[in-house]
């Protein structure tokens, strides 16, 4: 008797939860400190107007984070995953 393929294929449907996870606890542990925090921090306390820095440092981030994904899809279908990788490791340094 042959298994079903939702039993057999358990883990491609785990992914999409993996990956959200994952790249959500990175982000977040990445960014804790960084200047994009401090200067909300020090937008926040001038401006007196947390809503609304919070509306705008989230477009901010939201827009960078597009336009961070279209350039990382591009760069996986025309150059290897180790390339980028390697490029990426230098580029933090």
């Amino acid at each position: 008797m042959p298994i079903p393929i939702s039993m057999t294929n358990w883990h491609v449907k785990l992914m999409p939860i993996q990956t959200f996870v994952e790249s959500l606890g990175l982000i977040i542990l990445m960014e804790l400190g960084d200047k994009t925090m401090l200067t909300t921090m020090c937008l926040s306390a001038q401006y007196r107007r947390p809503g609304l820095v919070l509306i705008a440092t989230m477009s901010a981030l939201a827009t960078s984070s597009v336009v961070a994904v279209i350039l990382g899809y591009i760069l996986s279908t025309t150059l290897p995953v180790e390339i980028i990788t390697y490029v990426s490791g230098i580029l933090f340094l």
